[in-house]
């Protein structure tokens, strides 16, 4: 829709573009709808946004990060009740413990 995040067709931006984008968002306090997107573009985008973010790839957590900030993006009621909800998803996603997703 003209704010570079995808429209209903699904299409993400370009990756050198998320620095700009994140800067956009610093100035204006919010992203566009990213509840529009299917899961695998959220996931996508969230991976790309941790980079531009200079999140290192080495962390323990890297392996689920994405897959968290892309499940919030397209269900955002995930996010009411965290340790009962997203951590034991991805706990199970990834056979680990809520504990230690969290």
């Amino acid at each position: 829709m003209g704010d570079g995040f995808p429209a209903a067709d699904g299409l993400l931006p370009p990756p050198a573009r998320l620095p700009a984008l994140l800067q956009a968002w610093k100035r204006t306090g919010r992203l566009p709808a990213l509840h529009r997107l299917r899961l695998p573009e959220a996931t996508g985008l969230a991976r790309g946004m941790l980079h531009a973010l200079g999140i290192p790839p080495g962390l323990r957590a890297w392996a689920f990060l994405p897959e968290m900030a892309g499940l919030t993006a397209v269900h955002p009621p995930l996010l009411t009740d965290m340790t009962h909800g997203l951590y034991p998803l991805i706990a199970r996603m990834h056979g680990m413990t809520s504990g230690a997703v969290e």
